[in-house]
């Protein structure tokens, strides 16, 4: 039926269409959801960097920190 509708010849050729779309939505709907987190942790990682600015500037310690971790 399904092939039919989608003027395939042999109904396996319409599973594999099928099932190869699906798996790009699911392919695309992933980009999406990583994008977004990678956009959360960046202005998270902001906001981190910003207080702890503040809070050197509020206690006056003005020396480099020695205990930084690298997040790259």
């Amino acid at each position: 039926m399904v092939a039919k509708a989608l003027e395939v010849e042999v109904a396996s050729n319409a599973l594999f269409l099928c099932i190869i779309f699906l798996l790009l939505l699911m392919v695309f709907a992933l980009t999406v959801a990583v994008s977004r987190q990678a956009g959360r942790t960046k202005r998270l990682v902001q906001e981190m960097g910003l207080l702890k600015a503040e809070i050197n500037d509020t206690r006056g310690n003005c020396e480099p920190d020695d205990n930084k971790e690298s997040l790259t």
